[in-house]
């Protein structure tokens, strides 16, 4: 079964962002290609703003927005509904994870913002993965 992504992978992904090939590491960001895919993306993106709309830090909501848009388009290529009762408790993690990643992290510099972008969709796409791994797809294989 694989693991979890966590934030420790999150905060290594960051910080040793500089050693990778930044147009290797970069290669999947384009993974929505489809009119219908970016309509469902666009669809779960407005449901699930309410969860990290009320983060007061502007810095952070971004950060966690990041993190929510890479679950919405995880979501959509997995073929899963975001409101599903099974799927809910990724969002306070999320918010949760973020906001530890961000305050680990504050105060450090030599970051590159995109590549902290790209790391914090990333993880979003990660945890949808896992989820549908869990939930789903080991039940079939097991």
């Amino acid at each position: 079964m694989p693991n979890p992504p966590d934030t420790s992978m999150l905060v290594t992904s960051i910080r040793e962002v500089g050693t990778k090939d930044r147009h290797e590491k970069r290669k999947d960001i384009d993974r929505v290609h489809s009119a219908a895919e970016i309509a469902a993306v666009k669809q779960w993106w407005n449901e699930l703003r309410p969860f990290f709309e009320s983060v007061e830090n502007l810095e952070l909501r971004e950060w966690i927005s990041l993190a929510f848009l890479g679950a919405c388009v995880g979501f959509t290529e997995r073929n899963l509904h975001p409101g599903h009762p099974e799927h809910q408790y990724l969002y306070p993690k999320f918010v949760e994870e973020i906001t530890a990643v961000f305050l680990q992290l504050e105060g450090e510099s030599g970051y590159d913002l995109e590549d902290i972008q790209f790391e914090l969709y990333d993880y979003g796409i990660k945890c949808v993965y896992h989820l549908d791994w869990n939930l789903y797809m080991s039940k079939e294989f097991y």
